[in-house]
C-alpha cells in the first residue's frame, strides 16, 4: 500500500479546504506539493458526532502522472493532478474508499465490488487492516476475498440493529482467501449475517482454507450452511487456530473442518454454537 507523509520541514505549504471528495475531483492545485483538507467522503459525513466521515488530508504529488484515480488513496482531478491522501496509522477505513453501511435489512447499496476493489488494488498482496463503522454493510452479491488483510468491525450487536459491525452476505456472498498464508490476518469485532438459515445451499459465511494460525476475536455468524470452514490447502497446513468469544448461530453446519490431513489442534476460548443442525463435523481423518 501506498503511504505519502507530508514532507518534513514542509509546514509553509499551500492548503486548501474541500468539502468532499466529489468536490476534491473538481480542485486544482494551487502550487506543487499542495495539501488539501477534506471535510467528508460524502456531504454531510463531516456533521456526524459518529461513523463514517472519509475526509482526511490529500497531498498534490507533482511527480505523478498515471496513478488512476481508486475512490480512496488517490483522487485525479479534472485537470489530471493526483491528490493523494496521507494515512494517518496503517489501518485504512472501509469510508476512506466512500463504503456505505445502509442496508436496511431489505434494501441498501451493494458494495461487494466496491470492497474487493479496496483489497485487491489497494493492499494488493501487502498485509494490513481494513476497518469498518458501526452499521450494516450489504455484501451479497459475490464472494469477496480478504487475501492478506485483517477485516476489523467496531463491535457485534446482533443483526447490526444494535450497533456495531454486519457485515450482509445474502445467499451468495462469504469471506475466503486465494492466498495461502503461514500467518493468517486476525479478523475481529463484527457480525457476518446470511439470508439463509440452517439450510444446505453451499453457502460458506468464512473460509479458512490454507490458514495456518487463523485468529478470530468477538465474532458472530449467523446463518449459511457452514459458518467457519478450516481445511489445508493445497501449500499451507492448517494448524494451532485460536478462536476468541465466536459465536456460530443458525448454521446448518457451525464448523466444518475438512479436505486432508494436517488440520489439527484448534482452540476455542468462550463463545457458543446454536440452534445449528450440526454444530461441529469433522471429515479429516488427520485432525
Amino acid at each position: 500500500p501506498f503511504s505519502l507523509q507530508r514532507p518534513v520541514g514542509k509546514r509553509d505549504l499551500p492548503s486548501q479546504r474541500v468539502d468532499t471528495i466529489g468536490a476534491l475531483r473538481t480542485t486544482e492545485p494551487v502550487a506543487p506539493g499542495s495539501v488539501a483538507s477534506v471535510a467528508g467522503y460524502y456531504s454531510g459525513w463531516a456533521a456526524r458526532k459518529s461513523g463514517p466521515r472519509g475526509g482526511g488530508r490529500f497531498v498534490h504529488d507533482p511527480t505523478d502522472t498515471t496513478t488512476a484515480d481508486d475512490g480512496g488513496s488517490c483522487i485525479v482531478s479534472a485537470g489530471g493532478a493526483r491528490w493523494r491522501r496521507v494515512f494517518e496509522s496503517r489501518t485504512v477505513y472501509a469510508s476512506d474508499f466512500g463504503i456505505v453501511a445502509d442496508w436496511n435489512g431489505t434494501t441498501g447499496t451493494d458494495q461487494t465490488a466496491q470492497l474487493q476493489a479496496v483489497i485487491t488494488g489497494y493492499f494488493g498482496n501487502a498485509r494490513g487492516n481494513l476497518a469498518f463503522d458501526s452499521g450494516r454493510y450489504r455484501l451479497d452479491s459475490a464472494r469477496i476475498d480478504f487475501r492478506r488483510v485483517a477485516l476489523i468491525g467496531d463491535g457485534i450487536g446482533g443483526d447490526g440493529t444494535l450497533g456495531g459491525t454486519d457485515l450482509y452476505i445474502g445467499n451468495a456472498g462469504g469471506f475466503y482467501t486465494t492466498i495461502q498464508d503461514n500467518t493468517s490476518p486476525q479478523h475481529e469485532r463484527f457480525t457476518i449475517s446470511s439470508a439463509s438459515t440452517r439450510s444446505e445451499n453451499g453457502q460458506v459465511a468464512l473460509d479458512l482454507t490454507g490458514q495456518n494460525y487463523p485468529r478470530l476475536n468477538n465474532i458472530v455468524i449467523f446463518g449459511a450452511e457452514v459458518g467457519i470452514k478450516i481445511a489445508k490447502g493445497s501449500v499451507v497446513e492448517s494448524h494451532y487456530g485460536s478462536f476468541t468469544h465466536v459465536n456460530l448461530s443458525r448454521c446448518y453446519r457451525g464448523l466444518h473442518i475438512r479436505d486432508g490431513g494436517y488440520t489439527q489442534t484448534h482452540s476455542f476460548f468462550g463463545g457458543r454454537f446454536w440452534d445449528c443442525v450440526e454444530a461441529v463435523v469433522n471429515d479429516d481423518t488427520g485432525s
